[in-house]
Parts: C-alpha cells; sequence; structure tokens
C-alpha cells in the first residue's frame, strides 16, 4: 500500500450552508451566508392534516385531506476556531455577505438582492478590541508573575534569560517590578503557560511571527461571533421599522436541500467544555449550534417554477417530482439540471 495519501477537497462551505435574506424597505435584501466547515446533522419530518370520518357499522376510517404543516428541520452543526483557524484561514466579513447566489440566475439575483442594500464590510469586530486589550493590560500582571516566578530564575539558565531579555530589548528583570513584557508572554509562555527551559530557543523563533498569528486568530474569532450572533438575529425584526421582520432562512445542502425557504422557530447555543476557551476573549473553541426550521412557501401564488426567481418559491405537489424535468419539490432544484 501507498504511503502517500491525497485528500479531495469537498469545497464543503460553497456547498453547505444557510442563507439568510433580511428585508430592507422596497425589493431589496441584505443576505448573509453562514457556510458549514464541518458536516451537519438534518432531521426532516412533515405532517398531514386530515379529518376523520366514522361512519355508523362501518370497520374503518374515512378521511378528508385538509393539508399539510410546513416540512420542520432540525439542524445541528458546530463551528470550531482550532479547525477553521487551521483549515480556512483568511476568512473576511467581505467573503460571506452579500456573496452572489450560484445558479443560472445569478446575475438577475445580483441584481434584485443585492445592489440596492450593501452593509459596511470594513469592521473590525469586538474580538479585536477585547483581545488586544487583554494582551495589553491584564497579560501583562500574568506575564510579571512568570518572569519574576521561581521556576523562571531557577529553571532557566542565565545565559537563555540574557538571549530572552535581549531578544526583547528588556533589561535584566531579576530586580525590576514593573516590566513591560507582552512581548515575552506570547512567546516564552504561550497560552501564559510554563514550558520547559529547552523549549526556550524554539519560542524565542517563534515569537517573530506570534502578531501575524494572533490576528488572524482574532479575525477568525471575528467571524465566528458575527455567525453567533446572525443565528440570534434569526428570530428578530428590525427594532426600527417593525415592518421588517426577521429573515427568510435558505437551507442549501448538497442535492438533498436546494434552496428550502425557511423561517427560524427556535435555536440553542451550546459550547463543549472538553475543547476549552480562547484565551484572549473566551470565545468557547467549539460551538454546537441548534436551530429549527419551518419551509415557506409563497412566492407570487402562482405555479412552481425552480428556473424562475419568484416562482421558485411557489407550493409543489408530486407533479413537479413525477411529471417536471427537475423531479423535486425544491426552489434551487432546477440548478441540479
Amino acid at each position: 500500500m501507498s504511503s502517500n495519501r491525497h485528500i479531495v477537497d469537498r469545497a464543503l462551505p460553497s456547498r453547505s450552508m444557510l442563507k439568510f435574506y433580511f428585508p430592507t424597505p422596497g425589493e431589496s435584501k441584505i443576505v448573509v451566508d453562514l457556510p458549514f466547515f464541518q458536516n451537519i446533522k438534518i432531521s426532516e419530518s412533515k405532517r398531514a392534516r386530515y379529518d376523520t370520518h366514522s361512519l355508523l357499522s362501518r370497520s374503518s376510517n374515512l378521511y378528508t385531506y385538509l393539508g399539510a404543516e410546513s416540512r420542520r428541520f432540525k439542524l445541528d452543526f458546530s463551528m470550531s476556531l482550532p479547525h477553521m483557524e487551521e483549515e480556512h484561514p483568511g476568512l473576511n466579513f467581505d467573503q460571506y455577505i452579500n456573496a452572489p447566489v450560484v445558479g443560472k440566475n445569478t446575475e438577475e439575483e445580483k441584481r434584485r438582492f443585492f445592489e440596492p442594500s450593501i452593509p459596511p464590510t470594513s469592521r473590525k469586530g469586538t474580538a479585536f478590541k477585547h483581545g488586544l486589550d487583554y494582551t495589553a493590560n491584564l497579560a501583562r500582571e500574568s506575564a510579571r508573575q512568570v518572569v519574576q516566578s521561581d521556576w523562571f530564575k531557577n529553571s532557566i539558565p542565565p545565559e537563555d534569560r540574557q538571549v530572552f531579555y535581549s531578544t526583547y530589548n528588556l533589561e535584566d528583570q531579576e530586580d525590576r517590578s514593573g516590566p513591560d513584557i507582552v512581548s515575552p508572554l506570547k512567546s516564552a509562555v504561550g497560552d501564559f503557560l510554563p514550558i520547559p527551559s529547552s523549549d526556550l530557543s524554539q519560542a524565542l523563533q517563534f515569537s517573530y511571527n506570534v502578531d501575524e498569528r494572533t490576528m488572524k486568530r482574532l479575525k477568525t474569532v471575528d467571524m465566528i461571533v458575527y455567525w453567533v450572533n446572525i443565528v440570534r438575529a434569526s428570530m428578530l425584526n428590525n427594532a426600527l421599522d417593525t415592518s421588517l421582520g426577521p429573515p427568510i432562512v435558505r437551507i442549501r445542502h448538497g442535492v438533498m436541500y436546494q434552496d428550502v425557504a425557511c423561517i427560524c422557530t427556535d435555536y440553542s447555543i451550546k459550547h463543549d467544555e472538553s475543547a476549552g476557551h480562547d484565551i484572549r476573549t473566551l470565545l468557547p473553541r467549539m460551538l454546537n449550534v441548534s436551530m429549527t426550521l419551518e419551509e415557506v412557501r409563497a412566492g407570487d401564488f402562482g405555479e412552481f417554477d425552480p428556473n424562475d426567481q419568484v416562482k421558485k418559491d411557489n407550493l409543489a405537489g408530486w407533479e413537479s417530482v413525477l411529471m417536471t424535468d427537475w423531479n423535486s419539490t425544491d426552489p434551487g432544484s432546477a440548478n441540479l439540471r
């Protein structure tokens, strides 16, 4: 067996996502994508409504079909800071806010939904402020304790301590009480935990890239916090204009779910304690999100046609599965042909 292994990129974030369509005045929408970077779980259910007729001396009921309830979807997915940071570096807001919809009618979709309302995307979120404030202020005291600890004085050889001081333009810290040691904190003690003396040179070498690494992590943290807030906003209207209700949430996941329009009826967010927290921002490193969605079919109350941007959300019956080319009731099924 060959030892060479090749992993095929599934391009999961571009094929599996939630698309949030926030209403704005007129016909425009603000569209935000929440991509899935890991496999998700989707449970689907639907219930029919029947009127039951029990006839005298008949051993079976008769039923009148009264319609059906909307499809219900239970979504469970995770957002992992280490996974996103390692496998999907360079995340930014511009990628997932008002991104064009993939399909035959991309230009029409873009003209209808994207051009009228474009939210600001040149932003730095709370992770930058929160994380950098921690490094500049609270972490200084932690680092001071490490440098002045008996472990540092007794376990690190004098020549290594001098390398440590000179690398960061520090004076000998043996008798100082208030050194500026934010940079040594980032390198010598990693996540503020003591490191063996033998690892000091490696830590010092790593320190030259720590600022860029920290900034990339904070950007990833900001994206996760933003997506968490998008989930929270999925059940809110616009407080300044209450006629603008909650967003429509479309499920896109491979061939099973093609842009199914839904409303969100509840959500829950939990964190996996075993994964720990990001030390600078206290963001849980693993967030587990559950959402309950219910399908909405309105369109223009006419005939179902997935080739049309409006008619694709009309009601579809079994005829669209058995008697059409797309063999599906999903709004985006025409894109599969």
